[in-house]
């Protein structure tokens, strides 16, 4: 990425605030992610709560002594400029209040889910729960579906375990994402101020890239590329600051920055490219500030220790840091996988490049709106740096993601987010109307009633927020900043446990269905499965056997290999004659025994057999009926299993244990 500064730096408004939120909650973020690997890998993750809190207080603690001893009270001149800075508009106060009933919208509706993604019922929330049980980070295999998710980065997946094992329910975290798109807004507006734009221009940039359609739904999920993408954009603000000057505020925040982003999935290898090329660059030449010797350090130490430890351990376990995609350059092959380009391209997701019309109707699912405001912007930001970053994340997104779908276009949206802030210091009636097509033909093209509402947040902000915003600038004067700390912590603190404590009274908690064969066997489970040990098999979704509480034990258990065998450890079986992106090669030598003798290992006693969806018949042995091997088994050894639920697509049986229960 070039560094030429085509963009005006500046630090207007509440720029210095915002830069200074977005540092801390990176850090919360990385102190979430550090702390919760080091204790998985060590085998202690259900500690990873306690210290967490415990770092969190001793944190509170300290910056309310410090501010005691050194900020007893604002000088007057300093009030003053606080209290300049806390003047706002009309405008900015309608931006504002849209931005907080959005989150708020999105956030209620997270809470309240009735629907639910295929990938979170998949691994997105399996994998933190099977970590939860296990009390680390185990790989947890995915026969039935893509391989990947047992070996890519995870740090969103460790952000879902802490909300799982704070509540016992999964509550809170199927509204995972909400601090990740709050993030997102945060990163946009920062980049706004950094630009010199207004508040009002931060929050409508924002807010448009927030009401994108896709990023609004999946905003309240257990999903991760929305996570992805504010990752990225936080990269942004201290990338253009740094191309000034280094500080150490600044460099740390970005070494966070693309740890964690790096650390989100394979994916972010591809997409962090452009950011990482800018910020080599930035890195390797002169700088007035930090030297480049320590600046390099300090950044590259950062990401290793908040999202390359997934690639290390994947390097250690297997060889190949991108398990189990194989690595080829040319002819060459650098680490062996699973996957080579073949067989990544047969996946039903996988859509020829050449073909643009999927790629038109990927822009074109953004609304007419939003489409207009690129137009307009483009014209008014021609001449920065912002059409090219956008234009050259949508090549990665096309031509190097192997699965072109238009959730990996998100970091595009929000680069189109930021160059429309642009396009209002360029040319402001250009940029207004630009930022005035992306939100209000959001909401009016794709109507429901949470989106509505921001219409009447905005005019609400408008006419009454300038006035409150006096009264507390004023109260701000007279106060101590040592008692609006303490009311922050308290405010803090009731909210904690407003959020903490609510979801373990809930017991409403609405059951899982997806519309197919699943929904009668998951509503058997909920209803009579407790406190069980759960083997399952032939489903690709085993979130809903947890239970709602998460109080059974739930795990795939292979029909072949050792008792700890994983998938790398397949690399001798050969691959399918059809390439494939699901080959299961765990799965190509079953062995009855090997299967028994494993669910007594684990002491499993209820068995879930679901016929395979047919995208995964096409690869793996299968009867009549759809069914994996396993139900054959289960039906010819009455001795250990009966028969507890049957349907169409799902049995379920009891499992008695060699040597239980009078049984052989």
């Amino acid at each position: 990425m070039p560094t030429a500064r085509a963009d005006a730096v500046g630090e207007p408004g509440s720029g210095k605030r915002s830069l200074t939120l977005l540092r801390g909650s990176l850090l919360a973020l990385a102190i979430v992610v550090v702390v919760q690997a080091a204790l998985g890998f060590a085998g202690f993750l259900n500690a990873a709560p306690a210290v967490i809190a415990g770092i969190a207080v001793s944190w509170a603690i300290g910056t309310f002594i410090h501010r005691r001893r050194h900020g007893a009270r604002m000088t007057e001149e300093r009030a003053a400029t606080d209290i300049q800075r806390q003047t706002w508009t009309a405008a900015d106060c309608a931006g504002g209040a849209a931005l907080v009933a959005a989150l708020a919208e999105r956030t209620w509706t997270g809470l309240h889910r009735t629907t639910f993604l295929y990938d979170v019922l998949s691994y997105h929330l399996h994998l933190p729960a099977s970590w939860r049980a296990a009390g680390g980070l185990t790989l947890v295999p995915t026969p039935f579906g893509d391989p990947a998710p047992a070996y890519t980065p995870s740090n969103a997946e460790l952000v879902y375990h802490l909300a799982l094992a704070a509540t016992g329910n999964a509550t809170l975290a199927h509204a995972g994402q909400i601090p990740f798109a709050a993030l997102a807004v945060l990163a946009i507006y920062a980049t706004a101020c950094v630009l010199g734009t207004t508040r009002a221009t931060g929050f409508a940039a924002a807010l448009g890239f927030l009401l994108i359609p896709e990023v609004w739904q999946q905003a309240p999920t257990a999903m991760a590329d929305l996570a992805l993408a504010s990752l990225f954009l936080a990269t942004i603000p201290f990338l253009l600051r740094l191309e000034g000057r280094r500080t150490w505020p600044d460099l740390v925040a970005l070494g966070l920055a693309l740890g964690l982003l790096v650390g989100t999935k394979y994916v972010a290898v591809v997409m962090s490219l452009p950011v990482l090329s800018w910020a080599a660059l930035l890195l390797a030449r002169r700088r007035p500030g930090i030297r480049r010797g320590p600046a390099i350090g300090v950044v590259a130490g950062l990401i290793g220790a908040c999202g390359g430890f997934w690639y290390v351990r994947n390097a250690i376990l297997t060889g190949n840091p991108l398990f189990p995609a194989t690595l080829r350059i040319g002819s060459v092959t650098l680490a062996a996988g699973l996957l080579d380009g073949p067989s990544i391209r047969a996946s039903d997701y996988h859509v020829p490049v050449g073909d643009l019309q999927p790629l038109l109707e990927i822009v074109m699912e953004i609304g007419w709106g939003a489409v207009a405001a690129l137009g307009l912007g483009l014209v008014a930001a021609r001449r920065s740096r912002w059409p090219a970053l956008a234009l050259l994340m949508a090549a990665c997104a096309w031509f190097v993601v192997p699965f072109q779908q238009s959730r990996f276009f998100f970091p595009v949206w929000g680069i189109a987010a930021i160059l429309l802030a642009t396009a209002t210091t360029r040319s402001p009636r250009l940029g207004g109307a630009a930022l005035a097509a992306a939100t209000l033909g959001a909401i009016l093209q794709f109507p429901t009633p949470g989106r509505l509402a921001l219409l009447g947040a905005a005019a609400a902000g408008a006419a009454l927020g300038p006035r409150l915003c006096t009264l507390v600038a004023h109260a701000g004067r007279r106060a101590s900043p040592g008692f609006w700390f303490a009311a922050r912590c308290a405010l803090g603190g009731v909210g904690v446990i407003a959020t903490l404590g609510w979801p373990h009274a809930r017991t409403d908690a609405p059951p899982y269905r997806v519309g197919d064969h699943h929904d009668d066997g998951w509503a058997w489970m909920r209803a009579h499965a407790h406190g069980r040990r759960v083997a399952y098999t032939g489903s690709n979704l085993p979130l809903p056997l947890w239970g709602p509480g998460f109080d059974n034990d739930v795990r795939y258990v292979n029909i072949s290999g050792g008792p700890n065998v994983a998938l790398h450890d397949f690399d001798h079986v050969p691959p399918p004659a059809v390439p494939t992106a699901e080959p299961a090669p765990e799965r190509q030598v079953p062995d009855q025994a090997t299967w028994l003798s494993k669910l007594d290992a684990h002491r499993v006693d209820l068995v879930f057999v679901a016929s395979l969806y047919p995208g995964v018949r096409r690869t793996m042995a299968h009867d009549d009926g759809g069914f994996p091997i396993e139900r054959a088994w289960a039906e010819t050894r009455p001795d250990r299993f009966s028969l507890a639920f049957a349907s169409d697509g799902i049995r379920i049986y009891h499992h008695r244990q060699r040597g239980r229960g009078g049984n052989p």
